[in-house]
């Protein structure tokens, strides 16, 4: 790292750089190697942003003399613990994805920390997140060992949480998140959405890749914008649009729907809606959509003819076929 660092940026310039993009995309022309430590860092002290992506970092040692660091981005490299984290007091984002971190216990060193993206680690478990009380995302997809995440929703600012390819089954706990606004979640067969009508603010849900089967019901949220449940293979069913009269986009693709819910089509906000991959046997009711509404229906069964007469409607919606 040091070698690259003279080569690019001249002494007389590192006292007015406020960011460094050292990701190995970026600085493999110069050398072949991957960085695995950090070196000469603390020579830049008005480092704003620092990313060393995709090199083999084990550690944050040398990482020092950046008090005014606001996002760092150490993602896709071989780190394992928080050793050689220095005390960063405005330190507002840190990715750490697809890593080997086994623990979050940052011991008070990222006070300010509002996002943190820890997806794709060998996290056991969420001791020490209630700690981070300025959190307002948290990304911890593809931690499969985590079973309980309470603890999470103890957070007072949280407001998006991605959580998917982990298969919680006791969501209960959602219910203390009444800043919630986004939920991004792989849910299980045994999955009961119905403590997610707590979450008043909610305004996306996100669910995909799942096991969910027969029929669903989206709980009430007055305020949900965007409902997304994907690649369910059992669901045959989607029920409660009548409390969620605010949906302006859903997503249903490639389920196991044979009808469309009329009850969708009357949603006064709607703008998109998927039903792609779905065996539909009718498109019943999607006359009752206006142009303003673009409908996929991809890789459905609808027959030509049938699809040829919706698209022939003169006020009707726009069809992906």
């Amino acid at each position: 790292m040091e070698a690259y660092l003279n080569h690019q940026y001249p002494l007389a310039t590192r006292q007015l750089t406020t960011a460094l993009d050292l990701d190995y995309e970026l600085t493999r022309d110069f050398s072949t190697e991957k960085f695995r430590q950090f070196s000469s860092i603390d020579e830049f002290p008005n480092l704003r942003k620092l990313s060393v992506s995709n090199h083999e970092l084990e550690d944050l040692m040398g990482l020092r003399g950046v008090p005014h660091l606001e996002a760092l981005d150490v993602s896709y490299n071989q780190l394992s613990s928080w050793d050689g984290l220095p005390h960063l007091p405005n330190l507002r984002e840190l990715d750490v994805s697809f890593n080997e971190c086994t623990g979050l216990d940052f011991q008070g060193l990222v006070p300010k920390l509002e996002t943190l993206r820890i997806g794709h680690n060998f996290l056991a478990n969420l001791s020490g997140i209630n700690r981070l009380e300025a959190l307002r995302l948290l990304a911890i997809s593809g931690n499969r060992r985590v079973k309980q995440i309470d603890s999470l929703f103890e957070l007072p600012l949280l407001e998006t949480l991605y959580a998917k390819g982990m298969f919680i089954k006791d969501w209960r706990g959602v219910r203390l998140a009444s800043q919630l606004k986004s939920l991004y979640i792989t849910p299980t067969s045994q999955l009961s959405l119905d403590p997610l009508q707590h979450c008043q603010h909610l305004t996306v849900l996100h669910m995909s890749m799942g096991r969910l089967s027969g029929t669903v019901r989206i709980p009430a949220l007055p305020k949900l914008e965007t409902f997304i449940a994907t690649k369910g293979p059992q669901v045959a069913q989607v029920t409660g649009w009548e409390d969620v009269r605010s949906l302006q986009r859903v997503d249903l693709s490639f389920n196991q729907l044979v009808e469309v819910p009329r009850a969708l089509t009357l949603l006064p906000n709607l703008t998109f809606v998927s039903f792609r991959g779905n065996p539909l046997q009718s498109a019943h009711h999607l006359e009752n959509l206006g142009h303003q509404v673009k409908v996929d229906l991809r890789e459905t069964a609808l027959p030509g003819p049938v699809l040829k007469q919706l698209i022939s409607l003169p006020s009707g919606p726009q069809i992906l076929w």
